[in-house]
């Protein structure tokens, strides 16, 4: 019953949220609108009012778009050089998100980082480095800033890396980055052009993007907290996830709601799952075998899950899944990555409910 209040709590803050929008957008239209009687003609429902903004917008779109690139220049002429490398030639015309926000956004979509160093060869400095190098390889923007990117490169390939910025004909170069945490190295690729920002400054604008296809997310040990609670409905989709959830995936409540837990689940693991869900329901409760989740950094991680089917008191039937999900870090090889998990037996809890 707590649960089900929550979920209508959250159901009626977003139907809320919903009219409020709506009515911020009738506010805006009602300005072009005759204001001729003080009768309720002039009121629109949702979908009328929906409807009107899209003609304003069409109608508008050469006036937004012109002012977009009169305040861009703008932009472009008080920012900062780091800026200069982040000038993109569009991005959605919207004030929500700025344009390091949105190349953030590009970045992550095609799973690599944004890198800029120093043309020079023999001073590879970095000047620019994205957020998500975080998610691949440990580092912080603060760790990696204005350090040269030999210091990061495997040895053996220090004069691969000069002859690719001696010759910047050349699109992509292979190299090997060690990671922060540990001494192991990951095998990327740097894929970018030579830019000159002025008559002296010549840098390279790339993006690095890992090679290495099957990564488990490493877990810190230390951690006391090694497990976060989840619910699924009948169907497989989240709706609730345990605020712990976050550190171990990289997602927030709202990114997973609504999403199929098959989504996340590496292609070679599904059928532990499809089966999991089959008993549980049959059963009322059972632990599922160990299979990769995709965080949200783009690397899997082994979890096992147990669940316990929450029964609908006025009919009987199975409502949702309880599921408490365990970190597994026994299993960290790249060896164990490869080994046909779904061939492994499912393991069940028995029911007691009888």
């Amino acid at each position: 019953m707590i649960f089900r209040q929550f979920r209508n709590e959250n159901e009626k803050r977003r139907r809320d949220l919903f009219s409020k929008l709506i009515a911020n957008l009738e506010d805006l239209l009602s300005i072009k609108k005759i204001c001729s009687s003080n009768d309720q003609t002039n009121k629109f429902d949702k979908a009328s009012i929906l409807r009107q903004t899209v003609q304003y917008l069409q109608k508008h779109h050469h006036y937004l778009t012109n002012d977009e690139k009169v305040e861009l220049s703008n932009k472009r002429s008080t920012s900062s050089k780091r800026n200069n490398f982040l000038d993109f030639s569009w991005k959605p015309s919207s004030d929500i998100i700025n344009i390091e926000e949105w190349l953030q956004i590009s970045i992550e979509s095609m799973n690599c980082f944004f890198l800029v160093i120093k043309s020079n060869p023999y001073n590879t400095e970095i000047i620019y480095v994205s957020k998500n190098i975080s998610s691949y390889l440990g580092y912080t923007q603060h760790e990696i800033l204005n350090h040269s990117l030999f210091e990061f490169i495997f040895p053996s390939y220090h004069d691969r890396l000069r002859d690719y910025l001696l010759n910047d004909h050349k699109e992509s170069c292979d190299v090997s980055w060690k990671r922060a945490i540990n001494d192991d190295y990951e095998q990327c690729t740097i894929i970018g052009a030579f830019r000159n920002i002025n008559e002296n400054e010549k840098y390279l604008m790339s993006i690095v993007k890992l090679n290495t296809l099957d990564r488990t997310l490493i877990i810190n040990n230390e951690s006391s907290c090694e497990e976060f609670i989840t619910h699924l409905n009948i169907y497989g989709r989240f709706i609730f996830i345990d605020a712990k959830a976050r550190q171990y995936l990289g997602y927030s409540s709202f990114e997973l709601v609504g999403r199929t837990y098959f989504d996340f689940v590496h292609p070679d693991d599904l059928s532990i799952m499809v089966r999991a869900h089959q008993l549980w329901k049959q059963n009322g409760n059972g632990k599922s075998d160990p299979y990769r989740f995709l965080t949200k950094g783009q690397q899997w991680i082994f979890l096992q899950t147990y669940s316990q089917v929450q029964i609908n008191s006025w009919n009987g039937k199975p409502e949702s899944y309880i599921c408490t999900t365990n970190i597994i870090q026994s299993i960290s090889s790249s060896d164990s990555l490869q080994k046909p998990l779904s061939l492994i037996p499912m393991s069940v809890q028995p029911n007691n409910s009888d």
